[in-house]
């Protein structure tokens, strides 16, 4: 039923069929629009008996009883029109109404339930109400014959059945509840309560949050749907990128929902990156659908914390270089990486065993190692760790500097002696610093005549 209601409360009833919403049925008899429907509730037996019939608002158009009777013949028809005993009861819409008016109908099966609370008052409201005999209640009561209940089953009767409804369609939109003056269908209408809002269908959606995933290997992370609904099935399909897409945008993936899910159940664990939609349905075809994308955490940085030259002399004992090669094996922080491999490389980029590493040991000409570190996870990072002075990178060089410091040779005194006194060839001595044991080489003597004949002097070297 369609009104208007102004802001002092007058309502005004429209329509498209004769100022209502008419019951269309297919050739079949299933309803492709449901319209609008009148229950009428007789008293009788003092109020104990509820008669209750329901009448559907319809195109009567060359409509009589055999023409009704005809529609319940129809394989989809929801209800049968008639009164159940070969009566076929129908009313014209009045004034205005054109063609349009009600005709009665039965359910399929029970479908209508009534009660009065014939037995006595019953618990009420707090606010006093109004008995049979037109007084005054006590509160929290109804009184006798003042309560009446009436249940429908709007299934069994037929009413959310329709070719263009889903499950979860609302059949009705309000309902209005009117007295009439007798028990007469066209008696004349009195009090008017209403209208209420009936039926209404919650919006019913489901969400999937967006994620991240750890990029090592064997990572996983839970996809979760939720709702304000429970669902019967969740399907989840993997999204291919479509070419020069942006893999943040759920609207650059193609979803292949013809074939069979790749998981159904809820929550789904997944092991990549990428977008992953889910079909959450109900019985009946209802679907609610929402799309995650899974992010990749591209983990933690690799950091290599060793940089530093170390340069010795050749007086060094070697310690300093058992304590380079130590800081190359501890250079890569690998407490927040996934499965690092570290490889050490020389400067042709051959692979080396640091363990079998010699140090420099020429120490005339001294020289120099240098050892790269390179270091990839499961996450793809790498670092390396080369010498290079025109990049701010790591190096990591050991260089032994050449001995340019001459030795220092201690030889005896020069010496005027007589010629029968001429002494033995003396004891030279030397200290130098890069050996402890240095060897003093005596190369022999040479004599120079002076100008007397047995003047002369011997230079020993």
């Amino acid at each position: 039923m369609r009104y208007m209601q102004d802001i002092n409360l007058n309502i005004t009833f429209y329509g498209n069929e004769g100022g209502h919403t008419a019951f269309v049925f297919a050739a079949d008899g299933l309803p492709t629009q449901l319209g609008d429907v009148i229950m009428s509730v007789n008293y009788t037996n003092g109020g104990v008996v509820a008669d209750i019939r329901i009448f559907v608002w319809m195109d009567l158009e060359d409509i009589d009883a055999a023409e009704l009777d005809d529609l319940n013949g129809l394989p989809n028809i929801p209800f049968n029109f008639g009164d159940g005993n070969g009566g076929f009861p129908h009313y014209d819409g009045g004034d205005g109404a054109g063609t349009y008016g009600y005709a009665l109908i039965q359910p399929l099966d029970t479908a209508i339930w009534a009660q009065v609370n014939a037995g006595g008052p019953v618990n009420g409201t707090p606010w006093p109400t109004i008995d049979s005999g037109g007084d005054i209640a006590d509160p929290d009561e109804y009184a006798t014959f003042s309560l009446a209940e009436i249940a429908i089953n709007a299934t069994a009767f037929g009413f959310d059945t329709s070719a263009l409804q889903g499950p979860c369609s609302n059949s009705f939109g309000s309902v209005m509840v009117k007295t009439r003056s007798s028990d007469s269908f066209t008696a004349e209408l009195k009090d008017l309560v209403g209208p209420f809002n009936f039926g209404n269908v919650v919006d019913v959606q489901v969400d999937v949050a967006d994620v991240s995933i750890d990029c090592y290997e064997g990572a996983d992370v839970d996809l979760e749907a939720t709702s304000n609904f429970i669902f019967d099935t969740y399907e989840w399909y993997i999204g291919v990128l479509n070419d020069g897409g942006d893999p943040t945008n759920p609207d650059d993936y193609t979803f292949d929902e013809v074939n069979a899910p790749d998981y159904v159940g809820n929550p789904y664990s997944v092991t990549a990156s990428g977008a992953y939609l889910v079909n959450a349905t109900l019985g009946g075809g209802f679907t609610a659908s929402d799309i995650a994308i899974v992010s990749l955490n591209p983990g933690a940085d690799i950091i290599i914390d060793y940089s530093t030259d170390v340069n010795v002399d050749c007086g060094n004992d070697g310690t300093a270089f058992t304590q380079w090669i130590a800081n190359l094996k501890t250079a890569v922080t690998a407490a927040a990486i996934q499965n690092p491999v570290i490889v050490y490389t020389d400067e042709n980029d051959q692979v080396i065993d640091l363990d079998n590493l010699v140090a420099p040991s020429n120490v005339c000409d001294g020289g120099s190692l240098t050892v790269k570190i390179s270091v990839t996870d499961d996450c793809n990072s790498v670092v390396t760790c080369e010498p290079n002075p025109n990049e701010t990178i790591y190096s990591s060089t050991f260089t032994l500097n050449a001995d340019e410091e001459d030795p220092e040779l201690t030889i005896p005194a020069d010496a005027d002696v007589e010629c029968d006194s001429v002494p033995e060839v003396g004891q030279a001595s030397a200290t130098d610093n890069c050996d402890s044991d240095v060897t003093v080489v005596y190369d022999g003597e040479v004599r120079t005549d002076g100008a007397c004949a047995d003047s002369y002097t011997l230079t020993r070297t």
